[in-house]
């Protein structure tokens, strides 16, 4: 909680001050809720509080634009020369028909989600020696490659950086009354790779808020709570050599999932391990769940019409609360929760033709451990549940909402990946951006019978397996965990 200097009052006019005391038996309700509330006779925000919001969501807001665009511009550069990828098929097709037991299906994606990440395709394409490819593909190469040779930004002045992305950008204001740096209209895929570079390095470094904060301090604010903007946001493709691997960490700030119940709601990253052996990658993907503290950023006092309408933002800002309303949470417990694998495909590249096939699974609701948060985020020390070794956490239900079939327009792909919706996989767990920095979630279509039954339901192209269904044991990985030696995870302890 943050605390103000004890000569920080709220002013009121004589006339408000003398109502609010007719009022007070009828407050008395809503002062026993946590919900956000302005006071009887609010005028407007203290300046501390707006700059308090805006030292939270403006990084964030900086980070998720930028991040948006090179997606965006990624798979616009992929899909000139092959329009079928990252667009999930209406139906999937089976690799074998003929045969039940074989989950492979052709696929449009190397990783799904979170955010529909184009980097695991984009840094096998630029891995591929020219020599081995042609046509078509050999042209995309090419365009990524140059796309992607980027300078260490790390070594330019902060003055530099602040100036190369000021031209890259221009300024915005989003739902929540923030201004900030958003990219320029008809930026290049490679001008987005550069403006991505830059503002990780920018935020990275910049001094503006933690000025701000040193500021507040002497005036006798405390406990501003800057977000923790450790570099774990950078999606920077890699090059990947003949015979080696390589692990990445895909995040999207304000991407939620619910890892243990329905009630709880964690930031998601994915860690991908890929692996190459001359044109041909092999990739497995598992989740990984940010804990953060739910009566602080998925508080109680969030109703079903909340989640329609917000109505408590200057509340909040009044307040000095963050939610997940808000953004990201940012300020992460010392554990986190591992999944198991839920994606894996192989990527054949030849001549000028890109061959995936994949497998998707659906890890049941608890298949998660508890293991020590790695503050570097590095992808190689995190490894994935598995059930012959790993204790698992206990299983809770799911209460499944009626969700109104208006949902179901949020599955149009829209132009704009920021006002894009994300669900995972064919999965019935949507969660979907309803502002710049404000995310919500939803189930849809509601539990089938079948499910409930513990039958398996026919996939279509917004369902698969419940995660209540007796899905199959997860086959042994295909990617050697001995490749990606590191330092194991450390269990919490009891």
């Amino acid at each position: 909680m943050i605390r103000a200097p004890n000569s920080a009052v709220l002013v009121l006019t004589a006339a408000a001050s003398f109502a609010a005391l007719l009022v007070i038996a009828a407050s008395a309700d809503q002062k026993s809720s946590d919900r956000p509330a302005l006071p009887y006779g609010f005028i407007k925000l203290d300046p501390v509080a707006t700059e308090a919001y805006d030292s939270k969501a403006e990084p964030v807001a900086r980070v998720v634009t930028a991040l948006d665009l090179t997606y965006r511009r990624g798979w616009e550069t992929i899909e000139k020369y092959f329009p079928e990828l990252g667009i999930p098929a209406e139906r999937e097709i089976p690799i074998n028909p003929s045969d039940a037991s074989d989950h492979r299906f052709a696929a449009q994606l190397a990783t799904e989600d979170p955010g529909r990440s184009p980097t695991a395709l984009v840094m096998m394409i630029c891995s591929l020696d020219p020599s081995a490819v042609s046509g078509k593909l050999k042209s995309l190469r090419d365009e990524l490659v140059d796309a992607t040779n980027l300078p260490d930004y790390s070594m330019w002045t902060l003055h530099d950086l602040r100036h190369a992305t000021d031209a890259l950008t221009q300024e915005r204001t989003n739902f929540a009354g923030v201004k900030y740096r958003a990219p320029r209209a008809g930026l290049s895929y490679k001008q987005a790779m550069q403006l991505y570079a830059m503002t990780v390095a920018l935020i990275r470094n910049d001094t503006k808020w933690k000025e701000w904060e040193q500021a507040m301090n002497r005036q006798g604010y405390s406990n501003l709570d800057l977000p923790d903007m450790q570099d774990f946001s950078n999606r920077l493709p890699l090059r990947l050599e003949d015979g080696k691997d390589a692990a990445l960490l895909l995040y999207r700030p304000g991407y939620l999932s619910q890892p243990l119940q329905k009630g709880e709601f964690e930031e998601r990253a994915d860690v991908v391990f890929i692996a190459r052996k001359a044109n041909t990658f092999t990739v497995e993907q598992f989740p990984v769940y940010l804990t953060a503290d739910q009566a602080e950023w998925n508080p109680a006092w969030i109703l079903p019409k909340d989640e329609i309408k917000d109505t408590t933002l200057v509340a909040r800002k009044f307040e000095y609360d963050w939610t997940r309303f808000d953004g990201p949470f940012l300020w992460y417990q010392r554990d986190q929760f591992n999944a198991r694998v839920v994606y894996r495909c192989t990527a054949r590249f030849s001549g000028e033709g890109i061959f995936i096939e994949a497998e998707r699974f659906v890890s049941p609701r608890g298949e998660v451990k508890k293991v020590i948060r790695n503050r570097t985020y590095d992808p190689r020390s995190i490894r994935p549940f598995d059930p012959a070794t790993d204790s698992r956490m206990d299983p809770l239900g799911v209460d499944w909402p009626d969700i109104d079939s208006s949902t179901a327009s949020l599955s149009k792909r829209p132009s704009r990946i920021e006002d894009a919706f994300y669900y995972v996989g064919h999965r019935q767990f949507l969660v979907y951006q309803s502002g710049p920095n404000s995310f919500s979630s939803s189930l849809y279509p509601p539990q089938t019978t079948a499910a409930r039954e513990g039958t398996p339901p026919v996939a279509t192209d917004r369902q698969t397996l419940q995660a209540t269904s007796p899905a199959a044991a997860l086959p042994a990985p295909t990617v050697s965990a001995d490749s990606f030696r590191a330092q194991p995870d450390t269990k919490t302890p009891h």
